[in-house]
């Protein structure tokens, strides 16, 4: 009986890395951020110049020029700034490949640091309430 509940428990544990949404992201950039559009969508460009629209995967903020909104807007320009160096996550061989919704925005997280410390963007949003999962 024992080894059938730490076998359920292992089962459950590996079910839930691979079903959790970091096991989806293939690869990785290194970006700067250009404009945050609001609170869940960004504007980043590559070393090569090139301009991409990205939406925060699995959260969403409040509509833009609601209170709430705005404020998730605010908050995010103020976490990361115009030319903040992040790291863009992604699904998909290369960037040009990368999953995109009805809108062409690339579906991804941003990685970025504050005081040593790394943090995932729809994560930090999430805890700081100007987000929440779906």
């Amino acid at each position: 009986m024992k080894k059938y509940i730490i076998l359920i428990i292992i089962l459950t544990i590996l079910l839930r890395i691979v079903l959790s949404s970091t096991f989806f992201f293939r690869s990785s950039i290194p970006v700067t951020i250009i404009t945050v559009i609001d609170g869940d969508t960004f504007k980043v460009k590559d070393n090569k110049n090139n301009i991409y629209t990205i939406r925060i995967r699995d959260i969403n903020t409040h509509e833009k020029k609601t209170p709430k909104g705005d404020y998730a807007t605010t908050i995010a320009k103020q976490i990361l700034p115009r030319h903040t160096k992040v790291t863009l996550l992604y699904s998909g061989i290369h960037i040009k490949f990368a999953y995109k919704d009805k809108y062409n925005r690339i579906i991804g997280d941003i990685v970025f640091q504050r005081k040593g410390v790394t943090y995932r963007y729809s994560i930090w949003a999430c805890t700081v309430g100007i987000a929440y999962r779906y």
